[in-house]
Order: C-alpha cells, then structure tokens, then sequence
C-alpha cells in the first residue's frame, strides 16, 4: 500500500524490475561475440588480399590511392576502437567497423610480405597466435595462472608503456630514416628482435588479462552490453599478437637470407 501510494517508490520498485529483467551476460554470449568479431576480421583480411591481388597491376599504378585506403583504414579503425572502447551501447556497430578496417590492414599487409617472399611467415603467424591462445585458454581455465589485482595492474602499466614507446620510435623513425630507432622499429637486429620478443610476450600474457574481465563481467552480472566489450577487448589483444608474431617471424627469416 506504501509502494503504491508513494511515486517515488513506485519509480524504484520499476527499477528495480527493469533490472530483473535484463538478460545478463554469460561465457557462451562472449564466446559467440568472439567468434563473431574474429570471423569478420578474417573475411574482411581474405577477400582484400585477395582482391588486392586481382588488381596488383593498378595497385603499382595507382599506389598513392592504395596508400590513401590504407591510411584511412588505420585512422577509421583507431577512431571506432575509441568509439567501442567508451561506449558499451556502440560496441558492437563500432567493433565490427574496426574488425573489418583492421582485416583491410591486415590484408593488405599479408600481401606486401608474401610479394616480398616471405608468405610462409604470414601462415606461420597465424597458426603461433591460434596455438598461443589455446595454450593461454587452457592455463586460466585450469587455474595454473591465476590473474589478481597486481597482475591487472601491471598489464595496464606495460600496455600504456607499450604504446607510448612505440609511437615515440615510429615517429622518429620516420622523421630521420636511417638511424638507430628507424633500425629498431623496422630493422632485423638482435636488438629489434629481442624488443619483438617482449612484445610477443606482453600480447600473449594479455590474453589472461581478457579472460579474466570476461570472469568479472560474467561473475558480476552485468548486461549483455558487456559482452560485446569482452570480446572486443580479445580481438585488439589478437590482432596485436599476430601482428607481432609476422614482425617476429620476417625479421628472424630475413638474417638468413
């Protein structure tokens, strides 16, 4: 009788059965997702390096259009994984947007290294970080690893540190070619592949850092909004990985030749 003639608690009690009634997220929404983003990404890096490839005699003709798309790509696909990463309503739109920017790049760039002969290293990359993923899967899942606080912490310290340190030496890479940074971002050094090494180990122990936000996601019931974060956050962690396997594998395969 109170909730009923009282609006204010009428307005709360609404609330309160809005709540109730929202799906909650689960592992097989965030495995679905996964599969989702991850297939896009793959479709969308086949179908431009294959296309690409048809029309290899107007890419060398019209390269500067090319290089243009390729910019774009990398540009749109920054601005969407923001868009996706700030707002949970838009992550699903804006991480599809991503994924298929991000295949563009990833497709165009297979092309270039296997043109420039090196296109069992591009296989080789994407079987490392399929083996690394399922390796890393099974470690969380059986609790060999467990990821706390610290661990938390930490990826995000190394992560930020990360992307400050590799603008920095891209940026001056391409002021001054030719020098040091440039031979440590593009060069084949023990320095450079020791640096790639790193890399390689960050993106796989940041797989662990995803599994467990699907944990929390999942363990705190939150709404089927997050699930779309989850997997999002896993498909960045993969490109990245990936991407770093095939600098890791040219560089180790080009001192042989």
């Amino acid at each position: 009788m109170i909730r009923n003639g009282n609006p204010a608690l009428r307005r709360v009690h609404s609330m309160c059965d809005s709540e109730a009634l929202l799906e909650r997220s689960t592992y097989g929404g965030i495995a679905k997702k996964s599969i989702y983003f991850v297939l896009l990404t793959f479709v969308a890096a086949a179908g431009s390096f294959l296309g690409l490839y048809l029309v290899a005699d107007i890419m060398y003709t019209h390269s500067n259009l090319i290089i243009g798309l390729l910019v774009g790509s990398v540009i749109g696909s920054l601005v969407a994984s923001m868009i996706a990463i700030f707002n949970p309503n838009a992550t699903a739109v804006a991480g599809s947007i991503y994924a298929v920017l991000q295949g563009f790049v990833m497709g165009f760039t297979a092309l270039m290294v296997t043109m420039a002969g090196f296109g069992g290293e591009v296989f080789a990359a994407l079987l490392a970080t399929i083996g690394v993923f399922g390796i890393m899967m099974v470690l969380y899942s059986t609790g060999v690893i467990r990821v706390g606080s610290a661990f938390r912490k930490f990826m995000l310290s190394a992560l930020l540190g990360v992307l400050f340190v590799n603008l920095i030496l891209f940026m001056v890479a391409l002021i001054a070619p030719g020098n040091r940074f440039w031979d440590l971002f593009f060069g084949n050094n023990f320095l450079a592949i020791g640096i790639n090494v790193v890399m390689v180990i960050l993106a796989s122990l940041m797989i662990l850092f995803d599994l467990s936000r699907m944990t929390q996601i999942v363990e705190a019931g939150l709404d089927k909004r997050f699930e779309w974060v989850a997997s999002f956050s896993l498909l960045i962690t993969l490109i990245w990985l990936y991407m770093e396997f095939l600098r890791l594998f040219i560089r180790i395969a080009s001192r042989s030749r």
